[in-house]
């Protein structure tokens, strides 16, 4: 700590020991989400949590060598900026799926008479799903956004 406490304090911390700092907060982060949310089948829990540090750990990776790719520098401020506005898109279109899958599943239910104690695990299994699926489809977004850049300073 007193070495990191003293690379920001002398201005010489690189993009590269914080983007170290930051794959490791990412993907501590990613498992402590996933072990304290909802899913409640220990192997659905233990596989999201794989899976999304392995896409974390991917997608950074990938971020960061497409922001090589145009100059090398500045990975954070484009990072932080691109990610803040895919976030935010992809929350509301999460918001709309899961209001229109909650109108779904609550016709059928009532259709069919379900009990749904009885679909805990395929409410798992869908909300390990959506959530790998919407972690790719950022981090997918977020890379692309990194190679547009890359024409734009030439």
């Amino acid at each position: 700590m007193k070495e990191l406490e003293h690379k920001i304090a002398c201005n010489s911390l690189s993009d590269k020991d914080g983007f170290n700092y930051l794959l490791a907060f990412v993907v501590v982060f990613a498992i402590a989400v996933i072990l304290g949310g909802k899913i409640e089948n220990s192997w659905f829990k233990f596989s999201a949590c794989l899976f999304h540090a392995f896409i974390s750990v991917w997608g950074l990776n990938a971020s960061f060598t497409a922001n090589m790719g145009i100059d090398g520098r500045d990975f954070f401020k484009r990072f932080f900026a691109i990610s803040w506005i895919i976030a935010l898109r992809l929350f509301f279109a999460a918001i709309v799926l899961i209001f229109l899958l909650l109108l779904i599943v609550g016709a059928i239910s009532s259709e069919a008479d379900v009990d749904l104690q009885e679909l805990s695990p395929l409410k798992d299994l869908v909300i390990v799903v959506f959530g790998l699926l919407f972690t790719v489809i950022y981090y997918l977004l977020v890379i692309g956004k990194f190679y547009e850049l890359a024409p734009l300073r030439d």
